[in-house]
């Protein structure tokens, strides 16, 4: 089952958040030789808001984690979007985690 999570990303700031992918024992989840891919979307249909910049850490222990750039979040409208983070290998697609986000307004610019 795929985890669900609500980001607060700051407009303007760097957003790096780290996840541990467990299996359905609550065993991690080995992600060797898989590649990830993270969108954000203002909704499921629209076009692509934000890739976020992925990298798995540990792919033994199933960790990874998703990166957007401060300048990357200052062109984002506040408000509310989607978001996923995905894994593959061969034509295997899974879904690590996904939500919802809201991105805060920068006030200092």
């Amino acid at each position: 089952m795929t985890e669900t999570l609500h980001l607060n990303i700051d407009q303007g700031a760097t957003f790096d958040k780290s996840f541990k992918y467990k299996d359905a024992n609550g065993d991690p989840q080995d992600l060797s030789g898989y590649t990830l891919r993270a969108q954000l979307r203002q909704n499921y249909t629209s076009s692509v808001a934000a890739n976020f910049g992925t990298e798995i850490s540990d792919p033994t222990g199933g960790e990874f984690r998703i990166v957007l750039s401060a300048s990357g979040s200052m062109g984002l409208t506040p408000g509310n979007f989607v978001w996923d983070a995905e894994a593959s290998i061969n034509a295997t697609v899974i879904r690590l985690v996904g939500g919802t986000a809201e991105i805060t307004p920068e006030v200092t610019k």
